[in-house]
């Protein structure tokens, strides 16, 4: 995961500010690399009719707004994340990016682009919580960032207002519907995968 990359090169301020702004849990990710078969069976176990892990033979586990709080460590506020194309947030967006040209910029590219930031501002904090959404919670399944996300990272101060928990479980739920074979991985796996092993394996020591 590109975000778990930049932890070396952050300084204290900027891993403060993002704990201010309530986005610690983007700062404590351990895992860099996701297991494409795990992710597959997790999702194969999970039912959006009771948005819940369940297992044949094992019982079932709740997947709650509370879980991915206590999971990822991001907001539950009362705002709701829009998940939008919207023209002029994509212009706005790409302005703060410093992207000119027509495509998107890459995650590779919104990296660098953190890497040479320095200083522990609203810009930095916009742009590093816009790869979380486009890396962690939300992936694309591409190289380039998704300018859905934009809308919501436009008023940054407003950022820890937003219900980050249930914009996770709506694309889990989004996932799961889907038909193709890459939806699977617009989904916070990260999430399904900590939840669900620390759950059995709470159940399997009691």
């Amino acid at each position: 995961m590109k975000l778990v990359s930049l932890y070396p090169y952050m300084s204290e301020d900027q891993k403060t500010m993002i704990r201010n702004a309530d986005y610690g849990g983007l700062l404590d990710i351990k895992c860099s690399k996701l297991q494409p078969e795990l992710c597959k069976f997790l999702m194969e176990s999970f039912d959006p009719a009771s948005c819940s892990m369940v297992f044949l033979g094992r019982g079932a586990i709740p997947v709650t707004e509370l879980s991915v709080r206590e999971v990822l460590g991001v907001p539950r506020g009362n705002a709701e994340v829009i998940y939008e194309v919207d023209s002029e947030a994509t212009k706005f967006m790409n302005r703060k990016m410093g992207n000119e040209g027509r495509k998107q910029p890459t995650i590779t590219y919104l990296k660098k682009k953190l890497l040479a930031m320095k200083n522990a501002n609203s810009s930095y904090l916009r742009l590093f919580i816009t790869l979380g959404m486009c890396s962690v919670l939300a992936p694309t399944t591409g190289v380039c960032m998704s300018p859905r996300i934009y809308p919501s990272m436009v008023n940054i101060k407003q950022a820890h207002k937003l219900n980050v928990c249930k914009f996770v479980i709506m694309m889990i739920q989004k996932a799961t519907k889907s038909k193709a074979e890459k939806a699977i991985m617009k989904s916070c796996m990260l999430y399904l995968m900590v939840h669900t092993t620390s759950i059995l394996y709470l159940d399997q020591s009691s």
